[in-house]
């Protein structure tokens, strides 16, 4: 498996923000977003069975990327973290998807809409939706009206909103917009900060 990174952090966003969690970035990804903040190009190969030695003891299993599914062995490594009894999420841009998994794992989809000009397959928008949440990175009222615009289409649920940048002044701002729109729109989704931008946590 073509391993980025192994390092152990605190979750910065979604469902699990703030939870202490070891992540395993693989490299390579199907899309190029055109606010990709992430370095995941190099490599080192790694056995499945050398990786599961590097998960032992923690409590917390993060799979990203890149695009974690692109590896050929990723349901093998699924199938022996279950093993350990350590849950894990994923972290997918949901142009892939591989049903096997759906129990497995916890998906937390990113939906790229014209970002990379992708929407997540329909077979997790309309048969899976329930068990996944859909991450939306949010750079301006475009993006924000594409997703809100996918949320009515599929009736999706698990809803969580998060603003794009590294720059703080800039993440402030973006947060004010969501805030405003949201409340007004969705009472029952989250509109949550991105903690390792904002505190370098990675």
């Amino acid at each position: 498996m073509k391993v980025n990174n192994i390092f152990y952090s605190i979750q910065g966003e979604g469902r699990n923000i703030g939870k202490p969690s070891l992540f395993i970035r693989f490299s390579g990804c199907n899309l190029k977003c055109k606010f990709c903040d992430t370095s995941h190009q190099t490599y080192k190969e790694m056995t499945v069975e050398e990786i599961v030695e590097k998960v032992k003891g923690h409590k917390n299993i993060v799979l990203t990327g890149g695009e974690p599914l692109l590896q050929q062995d990723i349901n093998k490594l699924i199938q022996q973290i279950n093993k350990l009894k350590i849950p894990i999420e994923i972290e997918t841009n949901g142009t892939i998807y591989d049903p096997t998994l759906i129990n497995k794992v916890h998906f937390n989809v990113s939906p790229k809409l014209s970002n990379a000009g992708y929407k997540p397959i329909e077979t997790i928008l309309k048969k899976y939706n329930n068990k996944c949440d859909f991450k939306f990175v949010i750079d301006n009222k475009k993006s924000l009206i594409e997703a809100i615009e996918l949320i009515e289409e599929y009736k999706l649920k698990n809803i969580i909103f998060m603003p794009e940048g590294i720059d703080k002044k800039i993440i402030e701002r973006r947060v004010k917009l969501l805030l405003n729109e949201v409340k007004k729109r969705y009472p029952d989704c989250r509109v949550l900060p991105r903690l390792h931008i904002q505190y370098g946590l990675r």
